[in-house]
């Protein structure tokens, strides 16, 4: 969870045929975190339980099967993923990321390039495959995924300039201003859990809608819990005017510094992302069994694949 204690992630929310952007940082630099978030338990009285601190959240094998088990319930497939070390080590390679991107989540190396890897194998993109890079901000997925398979990389993001510039798109994830059936593969990285009220679920329908039959949006990683709950910082959800969807425990983290963070159970999963959109695209989950093996510092057990019909 460290990158989403400093990455600056952006929304857009889709409201009524109106796009409107929230600034990330709105933070009250003044405000006390205790009292900030005493103000936060009574706004959200008798609509949300509040609390200070991280849930538990345990990365056991029980844990990580009784979800699968829960998955299965709702009829979602649920697979096991192992990375391949060697394969692992090569991509790292193959990037190089230390001398190219010394300054890419340093703090946070192996999770990142464990998600890096993990995208880059489920999508298999192809020579001449358009692929766009969800909330891409600095990232260089799309730059080395299309130097290693020849695709054409496209780069969205709320703070990029709106509309079609080149390869970069700005505005609405929601709304890509681009045809039916454009791109073959989507990636959202540390993405999709900030975004806020129905912007989750209006962004997999536009998934749908712009990738070509086969085309696979991955979202990764996939944070997965028994139980549904939101993560913030009060200090900058208060600023921000954030709406919690109503009845999830919200847990107040000073470290967050960030406004939302959706956590989804197998329930609300399927409420949200793969019930609206069944009848276009086909689910699948990938638990990564040896994420822990990989480094013990890794936390990416989940991937969701959407793949159009």
């Amino acid at each position: 969870m460290i990158e989403k204690f400093r990455k600056i992630l952006k929304v857009l929310f889709h409201r009524k045929g109106r796009t409107t952007a929230y600034r990330y940082r709105s933070k009250d630099n003044f405000a006390n975190f205790a009292k900030q978030t005493e103000i936060l338990k009574e706004r959200l009285k008798n609509k949300n339980e509040v609390f200070t601190g991280w849930p538990g959240i345990i990365y056991s094998e029980k844990e990580n099967k009784a979800l699968i088990t829960q998955l299965e319930k709702k009829k979602i497939t649920a697979l096991s993923y192992k990375v391949g070390k060697n394969e692992y080590e090569h991509f790292l390679s193959e990037i190089n990321y230390k001398k190219k991107y010394p300054r890419y989540y340093s703090f946070n190396f192996p999770e990142k390039t464990l998600e890096h890897f993990v995208a880059f194998k489920l999508l298999n993109l192809k020579k001449g495959d358009k692929f766009i890079d969800i909330a891409a901000e600095q990232s260089p997925h799309s730059r080395e995924f299309s130097r290693l398979t020849g695709c054409i990389g496209y780069r969205q993001d709320i703070m990029f300039r709106p509309g079609i510039h080149g390869r970069k798109i700005g505005g609405n994830a929601a709304e890509i201003p681009v045809a039916d059936n454009f791109f073959q593969g989507a990636l959202a990285a540390c993405s999709i859990e900030h975004f806020e009220k129905d912007s989750d679920s209006e962004f997999m329908r536009e998934m749908s809608r712009v990738l070509t039959k086969g085309g696979k949006c991955v979202i990764i990683p996939l944070y997965l819990h028994k139980n549904p709950f939101c993560v913030a910082d009060p200090r900058y959800s208060i600023p921000g005017g954030v709406k919690f969807d109503p009845g999830i425990d919200v847990h107040c983290v000073r470290e967050f510094q960030n406004r939302h963070g959706r956590y989804y159970s197998p329930d609300t999963l399927y409420q949200r992302l793969i019930e609206p959109n069944k009848s276009r695209m086909n689910f699948t989950i990938y638990y990564i069994e040896n994420f822990k093996e990989i480094d013990e510092s890794n936390y990416c057990r989940f991937a969701l694949v959407g793949e159009k019909k």
